[in-house]
């Protein structure tokens, strides 16, 4: 079946293919873009970078073409989605299935006027998930420099013939003018955000989309948190007040074990004090 057939039946043959090269971006603190957070962060499966590129041009990236189009020709699915296909097998849900479910139907008028090439006209991004920053005030066992300022200087410690890291590595998307104009442009067709770090709830970023939400009055819009529970805020900002004016929220609180086991795994918390 031809490229164009198959872009006018009711639906693609969904074993093959996943929405979220459409409507969906993952981009982390370096500014890497990928399909989705289940994506490997290997340099082969990034769509580009946002400290560079505008996001069109990172959704209109060779790789993002090529996957959109396998997936409307029924060709297997890529590495870059191991995770999901993994998981498929052995009979569980994947985020693939789960976004299939939730957003093929609000993005098939994109789907349909997808360019033989893969290529798309306009950036229909809804649901966003922007990893803005690495600011942390914990440092994980499970974690890594990359995710928490926290860790750098154990790092260092653990690898003393590594500079990639300084004791104070912060690394953000605070400086991607390009980026952030975008956000500024095209918030209106978001309808769900994941917002995770670092530790989001410190983060500055994090408070100035929530803030430009809640001076738009954008209350409909679904909020996702992966959060420590150790704060709820920065500053003079309590996060519940914003959230009370949200239809939505939802909390994946990253709480591993008690008491010892608590703080041991997510070092620099204090049981006692949640």
């Amino acid at each position: 079946m031809t490229f164009l057939q198959r872009l006018k039946m009711k639906k693609p043959k969904l074993d093959n293919f996943c929405v979220a090269p459409w409507m969906h971006l993952h981009v982390i603190n370096d500014g890497r873009a990928f399909a989705c957070c289940q994506t490997p962060l290997r340099n082969e499966n990034s769509f580009g970078n946002v400290k560079d590129q505008n996001l069109i041009d990172v959704v209109n990236s060779d790789n993002a073409k090529e996957m959109r189009k396998n997936m409307l020709e029924g060709k297997p699915l890529p590495s870059a989605c191991e995770r999901c296909t993994s998981k498929e097998k052995h009979s569980l849900n994947s985020m693939r299935t789960g976004l299939n479910d939730k957003w093929y139907h609000e993005v098939k008028d994109v789907i349909d006027n997808t360019n033989e090439d893969g290529s798309l006209n306009e950036l229909k991004l809804k649901y966003w998930d922007f990893r803005f920053s690495n600011y942390c005030n914990l440092a994980c066992a499970t974690c890594s420099p990359l995710f928490s300022t926290q860790w750098a200087s154990d790092f260092q410690k653990l690898h003393p013939k590594a500079d990639k890291y300084s004791e104070t590595r912060l690394i953000d998307l605070e400086k991607a003018d390009v980026f952030w104009e975008d956000i500024e442009e095209h918030i209106n067709e978001m309808k769900e955000i994941h917002f995770a770090g670092g530790e989001p709830l410190i983060m500055p970023e994090h408070w100035r989309i929530l803030k430009k939400l809640d001076e738009q009055k954008k209350y409909d819009i679904e909020l996702r948190y992966s959060t420590n529970a150790t704060t709820l805020g920065k500053d003079k900002d309590n996060i519940l007040e914003y959230w009370n004016k949200f239809k939505y929220v939802h909390l994946s609180l990253s709480i591993d074990g008690a008491n010892d086991a608590f703080e041991y795994i997510r070092y620099k918390g204090k049981w006692i004090v949640l």
